[in-house]
Parts: C-alpha cells; sequence; structure tokens
C-alpha cells in the first residue's frame, strides 16, 4: 500500500497531514482498501458511483481507495462505466474483454 506521504500535498493544511496518518494509524484505510478492491473484484467494469450504489459504501471513499489500488497493481480502469465513469477491474492490466471473460468463467457451475 502506498506510503501515507504520498496521499497529501507538501502545500496541504497540517490538518490533512494529521488526518490521513490517524486515519493509517486505526487501521482504517487497510480496511477500506480492502473492502473496495472486493467489490471491484465481485463487480467488475463499475464506476466508483455504481459501486458505492451497490455496496452502500461511501462514494468518495470508494473514489479515494481506486487510485491507491491500482497504485498497488491490484486493479486498473478500463474504459468507461455505463454510467460514464471510469470502469474498473482487478489485476494490472488486460482489456475489458478478457476481464470479463474471465469473470464468467470463475462464475460458471
Amino acid at each position: 500500500m502506498r506510503e501515507t506521504g504520498t496521499l497529501t500535498r507538501s502545500s496541504d493544511a497540517p490538518s490533512s497531514h494529521f488526518a490521513i496518518e490517524a486515519y493509517d494509524k486505526r487501521g482504517k484505510r487497510r480496511a477500506d482498501w480492502e473492502r473496495v478492491l472486493a467489490a471491484v473484484t465481485r463487480y467488475p467494469g463499475r464506476s466508483s458511483k455504481q459501486l458505492a450504489s451497490i455496496t452502500g459504501m461511501d462514494r468518495h471513499m470508494i473514489a479515494r481507495r481506486l487510485p491507491d489500488i491500482e497504485y498497488d497493481g491490484k486493479a486498473h480502469s478500463d474504459g468507461t462505466a455505463t454510467d460514464g465513469g471510469k470502469a474498473w477491474y482487478t489485476g494490472s492490466g488486460g482489456s475489458a474483454g478478457e476481464q470479463l471473460e474471465l469473470c464468467f468463467k470463475e462464475n460458471k457451475p
């Protein structure tokens, strides 16, 4: 997971730096990261807005964690979701069609 220092800019207020450190120390960032990755895995090709609607998680929290997950090579955006937002998939690459095919293969009895 990304270092805490890369999540804020040097121009951000000190309170932003304190907030992300506290978020990290409580383990909340890691827990949110895992929940968002699980949602992308279960619902590939969806935008942060769609994932929020499906899962009940906060859209803005999802939108903040997706770049972290992408930075770690666990997910990537590829194309556009049906609502016009970025479509997210697990893994570090591959076309949307390849990801969808994998999804169907995994869900077959």
